[in-house]
């Protein structure tokens, strides 16, 4: 509840950006100079092929991955709501020499926005917990994809040694009551938790680490 009402008040149409442009600018440098080809290879064996799909990058920041599943020749759709990530990838997507559709909204907004059923590939990429609310944003990330569709999550994971008193204390209510106050990091497990309650989806578990929960999911 909390979040949905800041969802309210920060509109990105509005001008609201999250993120500052010289955080932007360096986050992109080293996003760009450090793109995980194997992970690329990894999604590729495992879907087959991506040319001529569908591809929502669901929090696409720079647009790395953006212009990567571009050259692959997917049908690309970047989405995120900072319009300074905006600029950045839609300028390395002409640099590139690749077509890429751009939305500026909150990931929560996709579903809305994209419609279901509208997605053969979704990538979703160390941005979860920026969703207001996690179930309804499973939810939507599974009405839209298309049966037979993939979608790929790499999800930030809470560390309980590297945070503050306050912000222990969120967590610890963001567990017991499952809403949130700000930008929350999951359990390791409780996001994959989530879409092993769809009927219609098989999990493929991938390389994770005590920061990331990484998986594939799978709609039938």
């Amino acid at each position: 509840m909390i979040n949905e009402i800041f969802k309210y008040f920060q509109r990105p149409d509005n001008g609201w950006d999250p993120v500052p442009i010289e955080y932007a600018v360096k986050y992109s440098e080293r996003s760009w100079e450090n793109i995980d080809t194997s992970m690329l290879e990894k999604i590729v064996e495992i879907t087959g092929s991506l040319k001529d799909k569908t591809i929502l990058d669901l929090g696409g920041g720079p647009g790395q991955y953006s212009v990567a599943f571009a050259q692959l020749g997917g049908h690309v759709t970047w989405l995120d709501v900072s319009r300074n990530y905006l600029n950045i990838a839609n300028d390395k997507a002409i640099e590139h020499n690749v077509d890429i559709n751009f939305i500026l909204a909150y990931m929560d907004d996709a579903e809305r926005l994209i419609g279901a059923n509208s997605c053969e590939f979704i990538f979703n990429r160390i941005c979860w917990y920026y969703c207001v609310n996690d179930k309804k944003f499973a939810s939507s990330i599974v009405n839209m994809l298309k049966k037979g569709g993939y979608a790929y999550l790499d999800i930030f994971t809470y560390d309980l040694a590297n945070i503050s008193f306050t912000r222990r204390l969120l967590q610890k209510l963001y567990f017991l009551t499952k809403y949130k106050f700000g930008h929350l990091l999951p359990r390791q497990g409780q996001i994959s938790t989530l879409f092993r309650k769809f009927e219609d989806i098989e999990i493929v578990p991938l390389d994770s680490t005590d920061r990331n929960e990484r998986f594939i999911i799978i709609k039938y």
